[in-house]
């Protein structure tokens, strides 16, 4: 099965979600799935990569900087290929990428 996920940090090692989601990666892996990653290449190097959303408002974008946390800006080219490659997509934020 081919499954697609979709998050915006994927490479982060500070962030809970981020660190879920690399273990959810690695036991499809294990069983033979073929497993692809639609998010930043921050940290690494993303199946399909978009580039980082850059969040313009003071407060918000202080307390994200302070998390550690990049969200990532969508490219309708870039996550209509991933999608089409995909059986079966797994969305895991609620942010503009998905």
């Amino acid at each position: 099965m081919k499954i697609l996920f979709v998050i915006d940090d994927y490479f982060n090692r500070s962030n809970g979600m981020c660190i879920s989601t690399q273990r959810f990666v690695g036991q499809y892996k294990k069983m033979g799935q073929d497993v692809r990653i639609l998010s930043t290449n921050l940290g690494g190097q993303a199946d399909y990569p978009v580039p980082q959303l850059n969040i313009n408002i003071p407060f918000i974008r202080a307390l994200i900087a302070k998390q550690g946390f990049h969200f990532a800006r969508p490219v309708k080219k870039t996550i209509q290929q991933a999608v089409t490659w995909a059986d079966v997509v797994q969305v895991e934020t609620p942010f503009p990428i998905s």
